[in-house]
């Protein structure tokens, strides 16, 4: 029986401390909470300003909304903000910084480095290419680095286990290597070859469009940030 009621006694412990800490959690006074929600969202606002100065603005998605890769209300890249026990305040924070993105465009129109004005390529890819067909897109292939007009960006495709990237899984991955480094996201999801067609986007765009084919016929078009090696418009065949 001694040996029971030890075995017994550290997990009575071990409840009562998840207990005490819970309780002192839950001891914050209004204000205290209300103090915690509008410092968070101080921090977002500091963040949207950090990223309008590097022209790199991203729009947060959280609170269970869904992530689409592009936000069409502000012709923002999206970037997914998720909650934990751990930091109970980020949803305070990504308000934070999208209330400032809405408040900038309220009074200066869109923010720099907005993809609104391509917003129309973005959503008619393969019209796109059918525009610019006289400009022989690139073929991008294993282990062959293809390269923007400018000289800025250069994508090079090549076999991998695993990505970054939040919306597609494949056995190969783009890199992109810009003034700012390097990112890779995986092939789109449906892309049966590794090769694909590239048609990089207007100057001062940071975009590049691709047209991969498919074991189904129909090809599937990925517009990419090149900023950031993210796809922002997957479309599949024509649209």
């Amino acid at each position: 029986m001694k040996e029971l009621t030890m075995t017994k006694t550290p997990l009575k412990l071990i409840a009562l401390l998840i207990l005490a800490v819970a309780a002192g959690c839950a001891h914050d006074t209004p204000a205290e909470i209300r103090q915690k929600s509008e410092a968070a969202a101080a921090r977002g606002r500091d963040k949207f300003r950090e990223e309008l100065v590097q022209k790199n603005v991203t729009w947060y998605v959280y609170g269970g909304k869904p992530f689409n890769g592009f936000d069409r209300e502000t012709g923002l890249p999206e970037q997914s903000v998720t909650s934990n026990l751990d930091d109970p305040v980020n949803q305070d924070f990504a308000r934070g910084h999208n209330e400032a993105i809405v408040d900038y465009m309220s009074h200066n129109g869109p923010v720099p480095g907005s993809f609104k004005p391509w917003e129309n390529n973005l959503y008619h890819q393969s019209i796109y290419f059918d525009l610019h067909k006289d400009e022989q897109p690139q073929q991008l292939r294993v282990g062959v680095p293809i390269k923007s007009l400018d000289g800025q960006y250069s994508l090079v495709l090549q076999r991998s286990g695993a990505s970054k990237s939040p919306i597609t899984q494949s056995p190969y991955q783009v890199m992109v290597f810009s003034p700012a480094g390097q990112n890779e996201t995986t092939t789109p999801a449906g892309a049966s070859e590794p090769t694909a067609e590239v048609l990089f986007g207007p100057g001062g765009s940071d975009l590049a469009f691709t047209r991969w084919p498919t074991t189904a016929g129909e090809p599937i078009y990925a517009a990419l940030n090149l900023r950031d090696g993210r796809w922002l418009v997957v479309q599949r065949g024509q649209k």
